[in-house]
This record gives C-alpha cells, structure tokens and sequence, in this order.
C-alpha cells in the first residue's frame, strides 16, 4: 500500500519471513493505480486463503482450526457482498463525485458510477492540487446535482474538500464518509456494510452519513 512497509521489513531482513501482498495476490501490476485495496469484495477471501495456506505449513498441528476460520469468515463476509448486490438491484444508475479514490473499488461493486475525473482523484491522494479545469468539473457535479452522493475520505481534508463539502450540502447532494484506516469499535466486516449501509441512507432517503464513529 505503501513505501514505508517495504522499508521496514528490509530494515529488519528475515530470511524465513513469509510477506502476502494483497496485490500480488490478486494478480494486479505493480503500478496499479488505486491502492485501497481493502474496499474491493475480492481482496479479503483472497488475502485469507493465501494467508490459512501458509499458516497451514507453518503449524501444520492446526490446518483444520485455520480452515475452518477461513469458512466462517467466509460466510461473514456473504453479508457484505449481499448488501453491495441489493444495492445495486436497487438503485440502478446510481452516480457519485469522490475526493479521492479510497472506496473506489466498493462504488465500482454497488454499480456507481464515479464522475469524477481521476485525474483529481488522483492527485488528492497524492496531496496535489488538481487542475482548475477538473476542480471545476468537480464542482459543477456538485453544485448542478449531477450526481446521487458525494463520497469523500473522512480523515483527510482541505479547504478544497471542504469547499466540495459545502457545494454539496448547498445542492442538496448527500455526502458519505470513508476510511483509509478502520474507524474505532468496527471490525472488517462491520465497516464495509457500514458504509454499504450509508451508501442506501444517502440514495434512498437523501441523508448524510459524516462519521461512522
């Protein structure tokens, strides 16, 4: 996800280490452009059973706890993945505008289409400004109501995204907050069909959801 894991396991060098890379695991490229990985339904039962695999060698003693860990988490995560499809029975067509792309992934599985241009995705991830033309792209999503929700990263702001914030409260468009890192008193699962949850709140009721905490 980022350089400063790589740095710290070649600053602890382990030769018998064993390191799961989500992306690796999901056969992405190395210059994927989207990191946040942990939002797309695929990652975690993928993650999982390369992880049970290798635990699996390592303590062999326990295979059958780890698979069956492996199975309940699985049947955890059909709660998730029934609320990403409901959702997108139920609202076909949906759009959002984004700050960044931190639940890119999830809007991609719910059948939201994501209007605003990556370019400005991307370089609000990467703490740049983006290009006036976008920035007015943006804005005129917001401000003309073009689209169902604006989804935005909780825990990083601006006087940009604040000003995103206040078109979309003016115009009437619900916003949705998201996490880079799991907020307090959730658990994976927990959090995914929160924000699912607040995701049908904004479209079926035309309510915010500004903090999952």
């Amino acid at each position: 996800y980022d350089d400063w894991f790589d740095e710290m396991l070649s600053a602890s060098e382990n030769a018998d280490r064993v390191v799961i890379s989500a992306q690796q695991t999901l056969g992405l490229s190395d210059d994927t452009e989207n990191p946040h990985l942990w939002y797309d339904p695929k990652t975690m039962p993928a993650v999982a059973e390369a992880l049970v695999a290798e635990l699996a060698k390592i303590d062999p003693d326990h295979s059958d706890d780890y698979q069956q860990n492996l199975s309940d988490f699985k049947d955890a995560l059909e709660s998730y993945t029934s609320k990403l499809s409901d959702f997108k029975q139920n609202h076909p067509g949906a759009a959002a505008a984004a700050t960044e792309p931190v639940a890119n992934y999830l809007l991609d599985a719910a059948g939201i289409d994501i209007k605003t241009p990556w370019s400005l995705q991307s370089a609000i991830m990467n703490d740049q400004d983006p290009s006036a033309q976008d920035a007015n792209t943006q804005m005129s999503l917001l401000s003309d109501k073009q689209v169902d929700v604006f989804v935005y990263n909780q825990q990083v702001s601006s006087s940009l995204t604040q000003k995103w914030l206040d078109a979309a409260s003016a115009a009437g468009v619900p916003v949705v907050a998201v996490y880079e890192t799991m907020p307090d008193g959730f658990g994976y699962v927990d959090w995914m069909c929160a924000e699912v949850d607040s995701l049908e709140v904004a479209l079926s009721q035309g309510q915010s959801t500004t903090s999952l905490s």
